[in-house]
Parts: structure tokens; C-alpha cells; sequence
């Protein structure tokens, strides 16, 4: 990948490795993973503020390491934005000396470009402590940016809000993504962020890389169903919510129309849908009398093994995208279950929900 950041590195600390090689394009990619996995170390090398054993890292044709050709760029001259868990914001200085602090350049036009889209044009005369956390993170965040970074770094930068003050956040987010075409790396342990933010992610397990790629994809690897767990394993499907009517929203995605009884969803909202493979249930002929309002046409792809007593039934729909659902051993044997069959994916209302 010419643009993008392309990373291939080494790092050990004691038992620990990290050694992984990938390349990310523009935009939020998501990076996943337990404790203790790697995702803050793979931040810190990107940054400069560790520097890796061996290996090449290079965002979009600048070189920022090489250890063959004996280039490390110190931090400061990496075009790098950090957005840490924990804000960093100086305590006796006011917003507004927050954000010039570090600024490359007296660009008032892209300085009053960054107040309006994180809505932080009423608190530049405020000091850090009077802010909400979701304030405090809107200032660190436009701070990065004022430096113009070329590579933005987020460690869980909503994981000290509550659920509510999260989806507020969402917004502010988005807006960044569409306006700076910069490769953008998003450290997040809640499935729904990445899922509503990113376009690609990354899994990383004990400093390995598990599974990478565009964002539906990611979620139905193997890799990221085990992640998840039983509760949260899903597919991720697109749409664009038409109308709603009665508290039901209309969604097309692709070739399929999905309602959902979702109350933060209005018409015109562009929507990634998590189904969760425990909310899909599978008929084999079309039902007629049932209060499941989401009633798909399915061809069974294959049948892959959790445990000793459940599968899940890898389907496509019939537009071409994937789900899957998470049934028992005994259902499939039932069901006469097997690779190539027509039948139909069943989907309550209320588990139709944008992440």
C-alpha cells in the first residue's frame, strides 16, 4: 500500500513480543484486544516514544523508522497527533492556551475551523477543571489536531464516559474522520465504537496480529467471534434508514429491507447494523404467523463448530452480505442443516440496533 501507513515491526519487553506486519489505509482504523495484548506499545512505537528492535514504519511516503537504513525520526518531527485515555491538558491554562500550545502555525482559519466542529467555541475562556470529561477530550482532540498532524493516535479516548455522554461524542468523531484524510488509529475494548466509526480493524492477540481487514469482514473472522464472546459475536451489515413510522424504522441494506424498533434512528441516517448471531433464528420454509417482523431469504454457506454443543450458520443473504447465526448442534441436526440450502434468517425487531 503506497498511501496508507505501512508498518512491519519487532519488539520485545522480557517474555513479550510484539512482531507484526500490516498496512492500514486513511481513515479510523479500530485496534481490538485484551490487556496486555500490544495495542498502547504499537501506539507508543508508531509516536517515537519507543523505538522498535527491528523493522520499517512509513505513512504515506515518509519514512518515520527503518532500523536497516538507520532512520528513527524523533517525536516531534513525526507529523503525529496523540489522543491519550487520560486528558493531558495544562491545569493553569485556559482552553484556548491549550489549543495554540504546540500549534505549528498562527492559521487562525483552520483554528476556528476546529472550535466549530467540536462544538468548543463557548469554552476557550474556561479552565480544564471546569470541564465535563467529554469536554476535556473535544479540547485534547482539536489540540492534536492543531499541529497538523499526518497520523492521528486515540488510546480509548471515550472509555472514562458514561454510555450517554459516548453517543454524544460519536458526532464529533465522524465529523473528524470526514475532514482529515490522515490514517487514524483507534484503540477501543467496545465493540459498538469501532463498529460505528471505523471502516477497517485489526485484532491483536498476545502481540500478534489475529485478524485484519474491512470492518464486516473483521466481524465474522474467527478470531473476532472468540473476541467477542457468546453474548456480543455478530456480523455488521450497512444501510440507510428510508423512514419511520410507529416507533419502526425502514432500513435498506443492499437487496434487503430491515426494520428496526431503534428510537435514536431517523430517516436519512446512514447506519452499520450489528446482528448478533444469538438474535438470528433459521426456519426452513417462510413462516406465516409470527410477531418476528425481519424474515430474510438465506443460502447456507457452511456450518462451523463453537463447542460441544452449539455451531454457527455462516449465511448470505441474498444481496451478497454475510451474517451468521449461532444455533445449537440439535437445531442444525433438526433442520437437516447443509452447505448450499435455501432457507430463511429470522430477526426480532428490537435486535435490530445501530451499534
Amino acid at each position: 500500500m503506497k498511501n496508507g501507513l505501512n508498518i512491519s515491526l519487532r519488539k520485545s519487553f522480557g517474555v513479550f513480543c510484539l512482531d507484526l506486519e500490516l498496512a492500514l489505509p486513511t481513515g479510523i482504523s479500530v485496534i481490538f484486544g485484551a490487556s496486555g495484548s500490544g495495542k498502547s506499545t504499537l501506539l507508543n512505537l508508531l509516536a517515537g516514544m519507543v523505538q522498535p528492535d527491528s523493522g520499517k514504519i512509513q505513512n504515506n511516503g515518509l519514512c518515520l523508522f527503518d532500523s536497516d537504513q538507520g532512520i528513527n525520526l524523533r517525536p516531534e518531527t513525526r507529523g503525529v497527533g496523540y489522543v491519550f485515555q487520560d486528558d493531558l491538558l495544562f491545569p493553569h491554562m485556559r482552553v484556548e492556551g491549550n489549543l495554540r500550545y504546540g500549534m505549528r502555525d498562527r492559521n487562525d482559519r483552520h483554528y476556528d475551523e476546529l472550535l466549530a466542529l467540536l462544538g468548543l467555541e463557548k469554552l476557550t475562556g474556561r479552565k480544564p477543571r471546569s470541564l465535563s470529561g467529554g469536554e476535556r477530550q473535544r479540547v485534547q482532540i482539536a489540540r492534536a489536531l492543531l499541529s497538523k498532524p499526518r497520523l492521528l493516535l486515540m488510546d480509548e479516548p471515550l472509555s472514562n464516559l458514561d454510555p450517554k455522554r459516548r453517543e454524544s461524542f460519536f458526532p464529533h468523531l465522524e465529523a473528524i474522520r470526514n475532514r482529515y484524510q490522515i490514517p487514524i488509529l483507534y484503540v477501543s475494548h467496545q465493540l459498538d465504537e469501532g463498529i460505528r466509526l471505523a471502516d477497517h480493524g485489526l485484532l491483536l492477540d498476545g502481540g500478534k496480529v489475529t485478524a485484519s481487514g474491512p470492518i464486516h469482514e473483521l466481524f465474522l473472522s474467527d478470531a473476532l467471534r472468540e473476541f467477542a464472546g457468546d453474548a456480543d459475536a455478530g456480523a455488521v451489515l450497512e444501510g440507510i434508514v428510508e423512514r419511520v413510522e410507529n416507533g419502526l424504522a425502514n432500513i435498506n441494506a443492499g437487496d434487503a429491507t430491515l426494520i428496526s424498533h431503534d428510537p435514536r434512528l431517523k430517516a436519512g441516517d446512514r447506519v452499520r447494523l450489528r446482528i448478533k448471531g444469538r438474535d438470528v433464528a433459521l426456519a426452513i420454509t417462510r413462516p406465516e404467523a409470527t410477531s418476528i417482523m425481519n424474515i430474510l431469504p438465506a443460502t447456507l454457506l457452511r456450518l462451523e463448530d463453537v463447542d460441544k454443543t452449539e455451531v454457527d450458520a455462516m449465511l448470505r443473504l441474498a444481496g451478497g452480505d454475510h451474517i451468521f447465526a449461532r444455533i445449537t448442534r440439535e437445531s442444525a441436526r433438526r433442520l437437516e442443516l447443509e452447505p448450499g440450502q435455501k432457507l430463511f434468517a429470522m430477526i426480532k425487531a428490537v435486535a435490530v440496533a445501530r451499534s
